[in-house]
């Protein structure tokens, strides 16, 4: 690749980098990558695997800057195939005179948060509404897919709700 193409990429990562990572940051970056060979799809997926595999070959000052990249860009990928599905669920318990209730927060892999409040009685509604979702998977045909992975985590929810019952 040549000094001015070089540039044009580091310019370019360093504009798309400088903002926010959403969902189109990922698009963002093919399309400078394919800007940068000229549409060619082989040459551009390898650019890209040698920008997140830090196997740039040029001087080291801008191979340098370009490593800064590689992260960045595996994470705007992760962004774009998975931002809206569950990255982080955490809660604490707060108490107030005779008063229970557990402070929710949920972060998307794409960075979104939501904070919600609930008592013991909208923390099983909201446990009962899950595992209902759950019961209809079972009824698909590949639900053994679905599943397989899951046996321990069920197993130690199911003493989990035993262990709440005495």
């Amino acid at each position: 690749m040549d000094a001015q193409k070089l540039n044009y990429l580091l310019r370019t990562l360093q504009r798309i980098f400088a903002l926010p990572i959403t969902k189109s940051t990922f698009r963002d970056v093919q399309n400078v990558i394919m800007n940068v060979t000229e549409g060619n799809s082989e040459q551009a997926q390898q650019l890209l695997e040698d920008l997140v595999n830090e196997k740039i070959d040029t001087d080291p000052q801008t191979q340098h800057a370009l490593y800064q990249f590689g992260y960045l860009i595996l994470v705007a990928k992760d962004v774009f195939e998975r931002g809206d599905f569950l990255g982080l669920v955490t809660s604490d318990t707060v108490s107030r005179e005779d008063q229970v209730f557990f402070s929710n927060r949920i972060r998307r892999i794409d960075g979104t948060e939501l904070h919600f409040v609930t008592d013991v009685d909208s923390t099983v509604q909201l446990m009962n509404h899950l595992l209902v979702r759950l019961s209809e998977l079972k009824k698909l045909k590949n639900s053994k897919d679905f599943f397989k992975d899951q046996n321990d985590k069920f197993t130690f929810l199911a003493e989990g709700i035993k262990a709440l019952q005495n």
